[in-house]
Parts: C-alpha cells; structure tokens; sequence
C-alpha cells in the first residue's frame, strides 16, 4: 500500500483546472450547418477563432468598402506604400536628383525618415531600393566580362541557387537582382547550349 504525501508538499496531487465544454455547448461541424447559420455564427465567433485575413481586416481597421473603421489599435505597422500620399510608379529625374542630394548630403541613415526630409513623396522602402540597385555612385554599369561570367558560374556551383546576394558580394558595383537577371537571361542559356 503506497502512502498518500502529506498535504502542503510538492507531491499533493491536484485536480485537473481544464475541463472540456459539454456536448451541447461544442460547436457544430460545418456540413451539419447550413450556410447562414455558419456566417453568423462565424461574425460572432472571438477574434482567435477567425480566419487570419479576417483578424488583419479588423486591426488594420479596413472592412470590404475600404473605409477605415474607427477606434481599435492595429498590430505592428501598416504597409508603407499605402500611404494615400506617396507616388507609386516610375521615378522622375527631378526624384532622383532630390534623392541623390539628400543622400550626398546626410548619407543614407534612416531609410523610413529619409523621404519626408528629403521632401519627397515615396515610401523608404522605394528610396532604399532605388538608391542600392540604380543611383549608388559605385555601381558598374555595363556589360559581364568573361571573368566575371566564370564567377558567377563557380559561385552559384558552390552556394546554389537563390544566393544572389552572396554572389553579388563576390562582385562589386554588382547588385543581386541585376545578378539573378543575367543569370537567368544569359547565363542559364549558355550552360544548356554547353550541355
């Protein structure tokens, strides 16, 4: 016969704090409700029990119309390009003189802040790719060489396929997608026709 622990000791065995819900209080499984009763019952549902786009919807604070809703705090930061203020689309020579004189100026810094004090009307993120694959003063503009073709083909033989920013690395004045377009557009081609 096994002795039961004295009562107040870590041994004290304690009764179960979860219990499941009785049957009639469980939800019913979806093909044993008709369609109506299952979207009310899903409008009503708390918030962990909702789909995730239908949670996002909630705390971004936009529905189906577009309106924002008003009151609710959203999680994290909202896309930055959504903005109804920012410029979308090709960028002008006048954008690009700002951006290259602001950056001359302060250096590159804080990529979020950068398009307000620069005055200009583009996400961060827009000019921070802009400035990388496209204005840096130490871009090499131009054709691969032959040297360069051989590189790319070693290091991509070595650190495989979706490395591009490894390789672009290796390759200075080079940008990744720049890279992965003559890889893909010249490249690729010249190893099929090598066999």
């Amino acid at each position: 016969p096994a002795k039961e622990p004295p009562k107040g000791s870590a041994l004290a065995v304690t009764p179960p704090i979860y219990t499941r819900a009785p049957p009639s209080t469980a939800r019913p499984h979806r093909s044993s409700t008709s369609p109506a009763a299952y979207n009310r019952e899903r409008a009503q549902a708390p918030s962990y029990r909702r789909p995730p786009q239908e949670r996002q919807k909630k705390l971004s604070g936009k529905g189906r119309s577009g309106a924002v809703a008003s009151g609710g705090v959203g999680m994290g930061r909202s896309p930055c390009c959504e903005k109804a203020h920012t410029n979308k689309g090709a960028w002008t020579k006048e954008e690009d003189q700002r951006l290259i004189g602001y950056i001359k100026a302060h250096g590159e810094g804080c990529w979020r802040s950068l398009p307000k004090a620069a005055g200009l009307l583009r996400c961060g993120k827009s000019c921070r790719l802009r400035w990388m694959n496209y204005l840096r003063p130490d871009l090499k503009r131009g054709n691969f060489t032959d040297d360069d073709d051989e590189l790319i083909i070693k290091l991509h033989a070595l650190l495989g396929n979706n490395r591009w920013s490894l390789i672009a690395g290796q390759l200075p004045g080079r940008t990744d997608n720049e890279i992965k377009n003559y890889w893909n557009t010249h490249i690729k081609r010249k190893l099929l026709n090598r066999g």
